[in-house]
C-alpha cells in the first residue's frame, strides 16, 4: 500500500481498520503499512478515536505505553468496516 495522501483517498480511519483487519501491528508497523514516516497529528487522533470507539484495542491493555504494545481490530471494528464496504459498494452500483 502506498502513502496515504490526497482528498480522493479513503479516510485514514477506514484504511487503518482495513490494515488491522489483516494483522496485529505496533504503531511503527502501522505507520510503515500506511506509508507514513512519522506519527502525524492525524495519525495520533485517528488511533485515539478508533480506540475510544472500541473499533481497535491494545494487545496489552494494562500497559498502554509499553514498547511492545500492538493494536488489533475488535468485533465492533470488523462490523464497522464491513458496513463501510457495503455502503461504498452500494454507492458505486448507483452510479
Amino acid at each position: 500500500m502506498g502513502p496515504v495522501k490526497g482528498p480522493s483517498q479513503k479516510p485514514l480511519s477506514n484504511i487503518m481498520l482495513s490494515v488491522l483487519s489483516e494483522k496485529t501491528l505496533s504503531a511503527a508497523e502501522l505507520l510503515n503499512e500506511l506509508g507514513l514516516k512519522s506519527k502525524t497529528g492525524a495519525f495520533k487522533r485517528t488511533l485515539r478515536e478508533l480506540l475510544d470507539q472500541k473499533f481497535i484495542e491494545y494487545t496489552l491493555p494494562e500497559k498502554p505505553t509499553s514498547r511492545l504494545q500492538k493494536y488489533r481490530i475488535t468485533v465492533s471494528g470488523c462490523d464497522a468496516l464491513a458496513a463501510k464496504h457495503k455502503f461504498a459498494h452500494k454507492k458505486e452500483e448507483n452510479k
